[in-house]
């Protein structure tokens, strides 16, 4: 029986390849409102010493839709959230 995503709930996991310094170290999904989201997220480091994650949420509509499109275009940067990792001010 295949897992089925409820409503209000998803799941990260570590990300074992990073194909680059700046990709992210986490990945997955969740669910809001019947509508699926793609979710990524960098560790990270305050100014003070703290531990977080920086996280980044997309629709997984709109995350499909660029994923095709750095295909036929050979590649290319990713993007989370509309934004280019070069973005994202941290």
């Amino acid at each position: 029986m295949a897992y089925e995503m409820k409503d209000g709930s998803g799941s990260m996991f570590l990300e074992t390849q990073k194909k680059s310094d700046k990709a992210p170290d986490f990945s997955g999904k969740f669910k809001m409102s019947g509508t699926e989201f793609r979710i990524v997220g960098w560790r990270r480091e305050s100014k003070t010493g703290k531990d977080y994650i920086s996280l980044a949420v997309e629709e997984m509509d709109e995350h499909r839709r660029r994923s095709e499109q750095r295909r036929s275009n050979g590649g290319g940067q990713r993007s989370y959230g509309g934004r280019s990792n070069d973005d994202i001010p941290f």
